[in-house]
């Protein structure tokens, strides 16, 4: 799940409808922040999307540091899941972030 959710997980179900946002691999997951907790959620179907905005800003972030004289690679923007919330079918507890 994206850190800017709160969503009782810890339930059996979810009791409002709504959307979660998560991200598709471990890894993309991790570098959301430090000490938060990674949840593996399973679920029947969701949309993959790019956030426009998070890419833009990737680009922003390697221009600027070209203009610096700093060559950063662009990394690819993962891509967020858009879950419904009446497809989720479990919550798992994975970790905390590091």
């Amino acid at each position: 799940m994206d850190q800017t959710q709160n969503i009782n997980y810890l339930g059996e179900a979810i009791e409002t409808e709504g959307v979660v946002f998560a991200y598709e691999n471990l890894k993309d997951a991790r570098e959301e922040g430090f000490g938060l907790d990674i949840i593996k959620i399973r679920y029947k179907t969701a949309i993959k999307v790019l956030h426009k905005a998070e890419d833009e800003l990737g680009d922003f972030t390697v221009e600027e540091a070209r203009k610096h004289g700093i060559e950063m690679p662009k990394k690819e923007t993962p891509k967020t899941l858009l879950i419904l919330t009446s497809d989720i079918l479990s919550f798992e507890h994975v970790e905390k972030a590091r």
